[in-house]
């Protein structure tokens, strides 16, 4: 598994974990060529707060990865027409009341985020690199900021 983003490649494929505060137990799971610009996009509609880019993986066919973790989580699918989901309710049986505490939520979207590459690492997709949001938005405008020199 390649580690780092590629700099100068325009051809990147991502798949992404997004959330967002007005969203209590759900996270949303897609697919970007820029995921920080799809962030902002989707930040602008009727929503209370802005979306959060959770976490990023760089992926070598996106539209297959999505449609992977689409199937693996479709028991956990808000609507069929949607790219919402629920976290899994014993996740917070086992860590507590994600309402009391932002920490658990936190906790249960990690434990999905192991389980999302796990099922992406046993599928034929590969992954070239694996993110944290932060650190996936510092670097893509590093890049970006590089690129405009």
């Amino acid at each position: 598994m390649k580690t780092n983003m590629k700099e100068n490649n325009f051809d990147q494929e991502y798949v992404y974990m997004m959330i967002n505060d007005d969203f209590d137990n759900k996270f949303k799971f897609g697919f970007s060529k820029e995921p920080y610009e799809r962030m902002k996009q989707l930040s602008k509609t009727n929503l209370a707060r802005p979306m959060e880019l959770f976490y990023v993986w760089e992926v070598s066919n996106m539209t297959k990865a999505e449609a992977i973790i689409h199937h693996n989580y479709a028991s956990v699918r808000d609507t069929r027409n949607r790219e919402f989901f629920y976290i899994d309710k014993d996740l917070y049986d086992n860590y507590g009341n994600f309402q009391t505490s932002p920490d658990v939520k936190r906790v249960c979207l990690e434990a999905h985020v192991e389980e999302i590459t796990d099922i992406l690492e046993a599928s034929p997709i590969e992954i070239y690199s694996k993110l944290w949001g932060h650190e996936y938005i510092r670097q893509y405008l590093m890049n970006k900021r590089r690129r405009n020199a």
